[in-house]
């Protein structure tokens, strides 16, 4: 991940620099961070030509990622897949799949691997999506996997994600969190070794997902 502030602080763990979790969190509640000339606003982030516009903006911090590996786009298609019907042929919601920008606060734009627009939220969905999406999920990458665990997690309990989804295809395991209110999340983990182990959202109570068909090669 790459910091363009140069005042948040990151820790260098092999060819990545992660935001620590503490620090994180002081920035959230607005403790501590970047001086507000350092910072960069969605104004300027959309300003940017796409050929040089970074990933995503995370509190006024640019970030850039590696492209993501074959098994990562191909889990995020199986997600994708097995949310459309469900969802859409229900009529409960629009899914969408990256690269997609979503405006969560003027310092703030994410583009979530997967993601739920409910149907009572139809109005965040313009020329761009200004909202926090019902439902978000994260695929595992080398380079991603301790930022979607921690920074993206807290950054979603903030802006009113009701429900996050971290599907590890490393380990062949899916962690849903929900109920933004219980102290950063409730959460359970799900592997396809739990024979029948189906996902039930909770943002969504009629949708089902099985586990073991989105690790399957």
């Amino acid at each position: 991940m790459e910091l363009r502030t140069g005042q948040l602080r990151g820790v260098k763990t092999g060819k990545e620099r992660r935001i620590p979790e503490a620090e994180l969190a002081a920035l959230l509640d607005g403790r501590s961070g970047p001086g507000p000339s350092s910072l960069v606003s969605t104004a300027r982030y959309f300003t940017m030509p796409e050929d040089v516009r970074p990933m995503e903006l995370l509190m006024g911090v640019l970030v850039r990622e590696p492209s993501p590996t074959p098994d990562h786009a191909r889990v995020a298609k199986r997600v994708f897949r097995e949310l459309v019907r469900p969802v859409e042929d229900a009529g409960l919601g629009e899914v969408f799949l990256a690269p997609q920008d979503v405006v969560l606060a003027a310092d703030t734009v994410v583009q979530p691997d997967v993601f739920v627009i409910a149907r009572e939220q139809a109005g965040i969905v313009g020329e761009r999506i200004e909202g926090a999406p019902a439902l978000v999920v994260e695929v595992e990458s080398p380079s991603t996997a301790e930022r979607d665990r921690t920074t993206m997690r807290l950054l979603y309990v903030v802006h009113g994600v009701k429900e996050y989804w971290f599907v590890a295809p490393g380990s062949q395991a899916v962690w849903q969190f929900w109920d933004p209110a219980a102290t950063g999340f409730r959460r359970q983990a799900l592997a396809p070794s739990e024979a029948g182990r189906a996902l039930r959202s909770v943002a969504f109570p009629s949708v089902e997902v099985e586990v073991q068909p989105l690790f399957q090669r």
